[in-house]
């Protein structure tokens, strides 16, 4: 999830000043690293789902 849309979603409970607040304290002494790729997790889950799907056929 990118920090905008948490943001944006935090907002629909809460005030943005919060959702501030909470991101600052999270990521000032962190590294922010981008990662573009396939995901391996989502890649696991499909095949996970494709061999059950093909046992139970």
């Amino acid at each position: 999830m990118l920090f905008i849309q948490f943001t944006q979603n935090f907002l629909q409970t809460r005030s943005a000043t919060i959702a501030n607040a909470i991101l600052d304290r999270l990521l000032h002494h962190s590294h922010i690293i981008s990662i573009k790729g396939p995901s391996y997790r989502l890649k696991s889950k499909v095949e996970y789902f494709s061999s059950s799907s093909n046992v139970s056929s």
